[in-house]
């Protein structure tokens, strides 16, 4: 598993959504992953340190994590199917661990709210062809980040 932070989130208004590109720590490695304009909001949020007068649906899940003293521990990237990426949120409480499946947009702004970190399995950054600086000759590569910082 990688451990990976955010890097940046770009909107795209045009097409209704948005992508949040993951970056492991060192920075050597991109994932860019297309979500929805509401998750990207909650995570611009976040990101942002924008507290809302009323708990929004992530801040919700916090808080009924914490209500039945459950830890997010961390939140894992698991797989890539047909274009669609999958996530779990996991938790440990006192009968143990906790696996919840969620989409990984939902799973990211959550674990923003509770400072937990951010995995992704090596055979999805594998498989999404995440992005490594070795790379960086390699035309089709170097043109699709451009496009994704010009996002």
């Amino acid at each position: 598993m990688i451990e990976m932070k955010i890097k940046d989130l770009a909107f795209d208004i045009g097409k209704n959504g948005a992508t949040v590109l993951l970056a492991d720590l060192k920075e050597e490695r991109t994932l860019p992953i297309w979500i929805g304009l509401f998750e990207a909001k909650a995570i611009a949020l976040e990101l942002q340190q924008v507290r809302p007068h009323r708990p929004m649906t992530h801040d919700l899940i916090s808080n009924i994590f914490k209500e039945f003293h459950a830890t997010i521990t961390r939140i894992v990237i698991t797989d890539l199917r047909e274009n669609v990426y999958y996530a779990l949120i996991l938790a440990r409480n006192t009968q143990g661990q906790i696996a919840i499946d969620s989409r990984p947009s939902d799973a990211i702004a959550v674990a923003l709210r509770v400072n937990a970190p951010i995995f992704v399995e090596n055979r999805v950054m594998a498989r999404a062809g995440g992005y490594e600086r070795e790379d960086e000759e390699d035309e089709r590569t170097k043109k699709f980040m451009e496009w994704v910082d010009k996002l």
